[in-house]
């Protein structure tokens, strides 16, 4: 009898603490997006040096998402030289090699990028004409420059750097 009200107040306890503990695991939507947007960053990278294959992050304003997609016609470079890309065109008997899954990310809840500041390699984007803003990241490790405002509408806004030696994100809170 003893045991089976140990076991009851137990069963209480941890019902009552699992909603606290999963309120903690949840992320704020724009802490979520600044994380989805260095992990895609860090997914395009890591998967042009491995591959040998330039990619890209695009960031949609309309649409609002950050997908990791390989640059058309990049090819792949050897030795420093590019060689064809693997695909129909490609060798027979010549092994190909399993393509990584991209990172697609969708941003949530009035988190956007502001395309008003966005400058990519130094340039302002036209917010008035493009929807989309494209990063390159190159099988050396290098990256196109970067600086861009991830914003909740009254909540925060971060500010968003790539290093263009080493293809890494700094985040910084603005407010």
């Amino acid at each position: 009898m003893e045991m089976m009200v140990v076991v009851f107040v137990m069963a209480i306890i941890m019902g009552l603490s699992v909603p606290n503990l999963m309120a903690k695991v949840r992320r704020d939507p724009l802490t979520q997006g600044v994380h989805d947007f260095v992990e895609a960053c860090q997914n395009a990278r890591e998967i042009a040096i491995l591959t040998g294959q330039s990619m890209q992050v695009v960031v949609g304003s309309e649409t609002i998402h950050v997908e990791v997609a390989p640059k058309r016609d990049a090819g792949r470079w050897e030795r420093g030289q590019r060689v064809a890309s693997e695909g129909p065109e490609a060798a027979e008997g010549t092994p190909r090699r399993k393509q990584p899954t991209p990172f697609k990310a969708e941003l949530k809840e009035f988190v956007a990028f502001d395309l008003k500041g966005t400058r990519v390699n130094l340039r302002p984007v036209d917010a008035d004409h493009e929807n989309q803003i494209t990063i390159r990241f190159h099988p050396n490790g290098t990256c196109d420059q970067f600086d861009g405002k991830l914003q909740r509408l009254g909540v925060g806004e971060y500010l968003l750097t790539t290093e263009v030696t080493t293809g890494w994100v700094e985040a910084t809170r603005l407010r």
